[in-house]
């Protein structure tokens, strides 16, 4: 079970992190968020879907990497097998939380239950004398940054849908015996995009939007490498 808590200087005094831990963490996710910046990447492995959450209503940015709920085909024997890691999955036991919702100061966080932490002397100390070590200061700052494009993921995500370029799909795969129904997921709906009035199509150029579309439009080929990754 996860549980996230603001790192301490002097609780987690004598923790360490394991850098080759593997991603135990991500076994059982189907969907890992994803930020616009990397789009371009993560469509050469897998489908670039929304979610929206059923509590906020607010959408964010996915991999698919399973055909299932708690099925990650990508994650085996906490071995990487795609040629691109999500910096979600690169991130753990890290979060960056801001202090205030419209703040742009971070409290660094992380998971005490992740196997990656060690009180055992085992990896890279997070702290010396009380002073954050140079692992732990790279990490933070990395999860910082990846807080930051998420929150530029967010404003992108927010123009799509006002623009109304991303719709409702359910993802119906079938190989040989086996089917597969995926609900609950949004995609860029090209037939929208290419109907859009060519004033609003180019402000989604000068905000630098198209090339992220097209990679998330892109994307949805991936479904085939799905799978062969589930024979």
């Amino acid at each position: 079970m996860t549980t996230i808590v603001p790192l301490d200087s002097q609780k987690h005094q004598s923790l360490s992190l394991i850098s080759n831990a593997g991603y135990a963490h991500i076994q059982q996710s189907h969907l890992l968020p994803l930020t616009v910046h990397e789009f371009a990447m993560a469509a050469t492995n897998f489908p670039i879907v929304f979610v929206k959450d059923a509590q906020t209503g607010q959408f964010k940015a996915c991999a698919l990497v399973g055909l299932k709920p708690e099925q990650n085909l990508f994650s085996k024997n906490s071995q990487w097998l795609g040629s691109y890691i999500p910096e979600f999955a690169k991130l753990h036991p890290f979060v960056a939380v801001k202090t205030e919702a419209n703040s742009d100061k971070y409290v660094i966080c992380i998971d005490e239950s992740s196997e990656s932490l060690s009180q055992k002397g085992e990896g890279d100390k997070l702290f010396n004398d009380s002073v954050a070590s140079e692992v732990l200061t790279q990490r933070g700052n990395a999860a910082v940054a990846w807080a930051q494009k998420s929150d530029l993921t967010d404003a992108f995500i927010r123009h799509l849908l006002e623009v109304e370029i991303i719709q409702s799909q359910s993802l119906s795969i079938s190989k040989e015996d086996q089917s597969y129904n995926l609900t609950g997921c949004y995609v860029v709906n090209e037939a929208a995009l290419n109907n859009l009035d060519p004033q609003v199509f180019m402000s989604l150029k000068d905000k630098g939007y198209l090339a992220p579309i097209y990679a998330a439009l892109l994307s949805l080929n991936q479904v085939g490498n799905l799978l062969k990754l589930a024979d």
